[in-house]
């Protein structure tokens, strides 16, 4: 029953009723109708998501043990409640980020923390709630570094990439950030002479290995984020391989 009642599989059902009854009423433009039918479906369609995320998802692997003395987190987002904990005011997209760095700086205690990007609408300071998640959950205040004015992908590898370089001509640099935006974001870094290790977070396709079962093409509710990603990387890695060629 929860099945049937859900607001994905009620979508779907409305959204084929309607393209039968057209169909129907339009037997020259049948085709059209149910291929419209069909795209509805695939929009709350998990698997299809995950698997045209795939490769952007899997170009790199999970950050393993490798050594490094500094861990870059670009930005995301937060909440800027004040009633939510600082556990919870990181959004699922700069919590994941976060988790993944503590992980690594558990790897590489004596590595810095560079936290990046900037809210431009927010209240508080989007670095400064990143800071203050990370302190809560062990990392002290002089591991962790602020870098803020980048409002893009770009500019935040250029400003991170300038103090790292002045530091050291060679850095040893994970980069965290979702694993759908891993592709643009390590290209940005390469392109201003930073060779940074991989550390994707917040996989959407998951659980890609195991065989297909019949409940997973029931229609669910976050397949459309997928696809929004999917369709958003993809204009993104385009616009980035442009602008580098006319550069």
């Amino acid at each position: 029953m929860k099945v049937i009642l859900s607001l994905p599989v009620l979508l779907v059902l409305v959204a084929a009723w309607f393209c039968w009854q057209q169909a129907k009423q339009q037997p020259l433009q049948r085709g059209r109708w149910l291929g419209i039918a069909l795209l509805s479906y695939l929009l709350f369609c998990q698997p299809a998501a995950d698997q045209l995320l795939r490769p952007l998802e899997r170009q790199y692997p999970a950050f393993a043990l490798q050594p490094v003395d500094h861990i870059v987190v670009l930005g995301c987002s937060h909440a800027d409640d004040a009633f939510l904990p600082i556990s919870d005011k990181p959004n699922a997209c700069s919590k994941s980020r976060l988790v993944e760095a503590l992980r690594i700086w558990h790897l590489n205690p004596q590595a810095i923390i560079h936290l990046s990007g900037t809210l431009t609408q927010a209240t508080h300071v989007h670095t400064q709630i990143e800071s203050e998640f990370l302190q809560a959950l062990g990392v002290p205040a002089a591991s962790i570094q602020q870098h803020q004015g980048a409002t893009n992908t770009e500019q935040e590898a250029a400003v991170v990439s300038k103090v790292l370089l002045a530091q050291t001509p060679a850095p040893r640099v994970a980069l965290v950030t979702n694993a759908a935006h891993m592709p643009r974001a390590m290209r940005w870094f390469a392109q201003d002479a930073v060779t940074a290790i991989a550390a994707p977070a917040e996989f959407f396709g998951r659980d890609l290995d195991r065989p297909l079962r019949w409940q997973d093409f029931i229609p669910q509710i976050t397949a459309p984020n997928s696809w929004y990603v999917w369709q958003y990387e993809s204009a993104a890695l385009l616009q980035q391989q442009l602008q580098l060629a006319i550069d």
